[in-house]
């Protein structure tokens, strides 16, 4: 059972004993605050599960491409289809300036 679901149920079910008055006053503040404890435990844990889990990036009709994936497992992948590493030299955050522009050739 979902973690969420299972909470919700447990507030439900405190919500009706409470009413039917099969529980005291005095468990009321207890029960509600292990709920909402609870609540938030899972809402941290989920966050956690959310940052920390591999997920597509990108699906289209010729592949998919995967983000938070290990260089190992890529580099396997790779080499199992039989692709070689290609490595990415990385692009300038300017365009080559020449100071020194030369001076044209007449033919040209």
């Amino acid at each position: 059972m979902p973690p969420l679901l299972l909470l919700v149920l447990v507030v439900l079910t405190h919500m009706i004993l409470v009413l039917q008055q099969m529980i005291g006053e005095e468990y009321f503040g207890a029960i509600f605050l292990g709920s909402l404890v609870a609540f938030v435990v899972w809402v941290v844990w989920a966050k956690v599960l959310q940052n920390s889990t591999i997920r597509a990036a990108e699906i289209t009709d010729s592949g998919i491409t995967l983000q938070k994936v290990h260089a190992r497992f890529v580099r396997a992948v790779r080499h199992d289809r039989g692709e070689t590493e290609v490595r990415r030299v990385p692009e300038l955050a300017w365009d080559d300036y020449d100071p020194y522009p030369r001076a044209r050739e007449l033919g040209d």
